[in-house]
């Protein structure tokens, strides 16, 4: 038996419940609830264990017992312990200010007529070709976080030019659900790389649920914005335009201050010199250190001429840096 059919069959057996009535009030098929029971099968989303928990009349420490068990059965005990982490993480991390950014509408660019692009791997040697030019001094970034051809492209190019100012919001889920989870440590995942690797890395959050239609898009489209064109591109990634970097200032430059607005920044403190060695000071390479004290975690790591410091406190998250610390990948930079 699973965790959750364990409790689930504990609840069932004190409170000394008919199946076939539950099943009639449930709108779910006895013989499903049986293996729901006995752990030979597990509910396909968390609605169903909700309206099971309503149904036993559980109270909310019972029914929050329940549901955190159907989450680690669901995705497995490690996973769920991972995101768990991650999660508090993400929840920490938005209360801290957003980073001020500056808009240029007065510099002049070559006239361009907006090009359609039409199927995905145009798009894709489109986004490719921006973020290759080497005139590019600075990049402005809004994509889905599954779309890993930008992902790669911005660590390859910040591998490459370090010194490229790359703005970049992102996406996370604010809904506590396993697949939710799963999409927020992929995401954070992501933005680690290009925090060490990348000298002028700015990375924005901006929270939604990407099952609903409320994510940036609603704002301003999916975009890359280089110092001399701009692309802006459908969520499927299967068509787009291709405009000056002007056009699309003046006329997505309200929205966008909007969804800065609405984002939260990384950064918290910036600091005028790189960290001094120490002994509660990790230097993981050039760009990124971690600093372990009684109280706090801190990462540090370069944006531009100065470094940026984000604070940790909760416990379960200055273990997760911990453990980065002792890890081979970084011992390995």
């Amino acid at each position: 038996m699973s965790r959750f059919s364990n409790i689930l069959s504990s609840y069932t057996k004190e409170r000394k419940i008919n199946i076939s009535a539950l099943s009639a009030e449930t709108g779910i098929e006895r013989t499903l609830l049986h293996k729901y029971i006995s752990g030979a099968r597990i509910p396909s989303d968390l609605d169903t264990v909700c309206s099971l928990s309503d149904r036993l009349m559980l109270s909310p420490d019972e029914k929050k017992l329940l549901c955190e068990n159907y989450k680690i059965t669901f995705i497995g005990e490690e996973n769920y312990l991972r995101n768990q982490k991650i999660a508090s993480i993400i929840s920490t991390l938005s209360s801290i200010p957003q980073p001020h950014i500056l808009w240029n509408t007065e510099a002049s660019y070559e006239r361009l007529i907006p090009c359609a692009v039409n199927d995905r791997l145009s798009v894709e040697t489109t986004i490719k070709r921006m973020l290759q030019d080497h005139n590019t001094q600075s990049l402005f970034v809004i994509a889905p976080p599954s779309y890993n051809l930008i992902t790669n492209e911005l660590i390859t190019l910040c591998l490459n030019r370090p010194d490229i100012n790359i703005t970049h919001i992102i996406t996370f889920s604010n809904r506590n659900t396993p697949e939710l989870l799963n999409y927020n440590l992929s995401t954070f995942s992501e933005i680690l790389p290009l925090i060490i690797f990348c000298n002028g890395y700015t990375p924005l959050i901006n929270y939604c649920d990407p099952t609903e239609q409320t994510s940036s898009v609603s704002l301003l489209p999916n975009l890359i914005l280089n110092d001399r064109y701009a692309f802006t591109f459908s969520n499927c990634c299967d068509k787009g335009i291709l405009h000056t970097c002007s056009d699309i200032l003046n006329l997505y430059k309200n929205l966008s201050d909007q969804l800065i607005d609405k984002s939260y920044g990384l950064i918290q403190k910036k600091i005028t010199s790189a960290p001094q060695d120490s002994d509660d000071i990790y230097k993981i390479c050039s760009n990124f250190y971690i600093k372990i004290s009684d109280k706090s975690t801190s990462l540090i790591f370069r944006t531009n001429d100065y470094f940026s410091k984000i604070l940790l406190y909760e416990p379960s998250l200055r273990n997760i840096f911990s453990e980065f610390v002792k890890s081979a990948i970084f011992s390995e930079l």
